[in-house]
């Protein structure tokens, strides 16, 4: 999994919610909203994220554009 990639994940509450991965390390995903991850491509900067343990991680999809 490579950053720009869209997955779902399980929220608090159980709710399902689109993010984008920032970067993964060992078990943990690092993740963010899309808006989030395009802007801050735009601006040069790193992401504000939050990391995600695997199994909080639902369905890899297609990477958003860079």
């Amino acid at each position: 999994m490579t950053a720009g990639h869209l997955v779902n994940v399980i929220a608090d509450r159980g709710g399902i919610i689109k993010r984008t991965v920032v970067s993964v390390e060992n078990d943990v995903y690092f993740v963010c909203k899309p808006e989030e991850f395009e802007v801050a491509r735009k601006e040069g900067r790193e992401p504000v994220c939050t990391g995600f343990k695997r199994e909080y991680i639902l369905k890899e999809g297609r990477p958003q554009a860079r």
